[in-house]
């Protein structure tokens, strides 16, 4: 089911994972997921779980049992900024930080929410013969009239 990397990738992404990695003091910047659960609060196993399957697609990299570091590509998902200012201002950091983390937010969190809801949308005729575009699975799911670019700058 391909829809499963996205998500871990977003909720890695969303949680500051890549940051708080870059953070370590670590020979080599490793770290456990003991220490990552010590600064994001999601459980050591969750973490373990998340950055082992971003792993096997060669997204971060398993050193040693549940002892993890950067790979070129999970490098590319730390915005540059210090993880206490992600937590303070979470938003901001898309506008601050590197481009990557806020395309993955923006493609695992937004664009999924259009496509999750297709399904159900089309179930009902207005959305299912319509070409208008504030009639669309996004439009329904997020409750608006409002087309896609418009809800963005919104």
């Amino acid at each position: 089911m391909t829809y499963q990397l996205p998500m871990v990738l977003g909720t890695v992404n969303d949680l500051g994972i890549a940051e708080i990695l870059s953070e370590s003091t670590h020979r080599g910047g490793r770290m456990s997921s003991k220490e990552i659960e010590e600064r994001c609060g999601v459980p050591a196993g969750k973490v373990s779980r998340f950055l082992r399957f971003l792993s096997g697609r060669d997204i971060f990299e398993e050193v040693t049992p549940d002892v993890w570091a950067h790979t070129e590509a999970s490098r590319l998902m730390d915005s540059g900024l210090p993880y206490d200012e992600i937590v303070r201002d979470p938003i901001h950091r898309f506008a601050k930080g590197t481009p990557h983390s806020a395309w993955i937010s923006h493609v695992t969190e937004i664009c999924a929410m259009g496509a999750i809801s297709m399904v159900t949308a089309l179930r009902e005729d207005r959305y299912k013969k319509s070409y208008d575009v504030s009639e669309t699975p996004f439009t329904k799911m997020c409750g608006t009239n409002v087309p896609f670019w418009q809800w963005m700058e919104q």
